[in-house]
């Protein structure tokens, strides 16, 4: 399915569960397995683990046109420490692990998991039962900088099959 911005903008409003959603959006191909495509928004303003410890809601699609709110998204993935903002910035990752769902990058510019602000990128996979509430904590792919004030995850992008391997 295909949305415009007007589309997406009628459908999103944050009301009082994060004060900065849709600082990032993107639109996954097929991230849950229905054949419909979704709609992740993310929010570095989301609190679960700690003031603006950060994370991203999806939507799955198709999404009716009408105004929803992040807490009524079907998945909410939260950031892992206060601070982190992750969900400032998010991308489509293609199919990463060739599986046949899109998979998602979350950045967390602000994590000092390894050093102060050396920030750290999770890939979450698509998945047909992953819904709720999850801790970023749990992707299955998490790349953490280790330079102080290196800001990995500054911003991300899905940049295709580099390799030609079909995935």
């Amino acid at each position: 399915a295909a949305y415009g911005l007007a589309d997406i903008a009628d459908f999103l409003d944050n009301g009082s569960y994060g004060h900065d959603a849709g600082t990032s959006l993107a639109l996954l191909d097929d991230f849950n397995g229905d054949g419909w495509a979704d709609l992740a928004v993310g929010d570095p303003a989301l609190s679960e683990a700690g003031v603006d410890a950060g994370g991203v809601c999806v939507f799955f699609g198709p999404l009716a046109p009408a105004t929803a709110y992040l807490a009524q998204a079907d998945l909410c993935l939260h950031g892992e420490t206060a601070g982190d903002l992750a969900g400032h910035a998010i991308a489509s990752a293609g199919d990463f692990n060739g599986d046949g769902l899109t998979d998602l990058l979350v950045a967390a510019m602000y994590s000092d998991e390894a050093d102060s602000n050396a920030g750290k990128v999770y890939v979450v996979y698509g998945s047909v039962g992953l819904t709720g509430e999850v801790s970023l904590s749990a992707a299955e792919v998490q790349i953490t900088g280790d330079v102080a004030l290196s800001y990995l995850g500054s911003a991300v992008a899905g940049i295709g099959d580099i390799d030609a391997d079909g995935i």
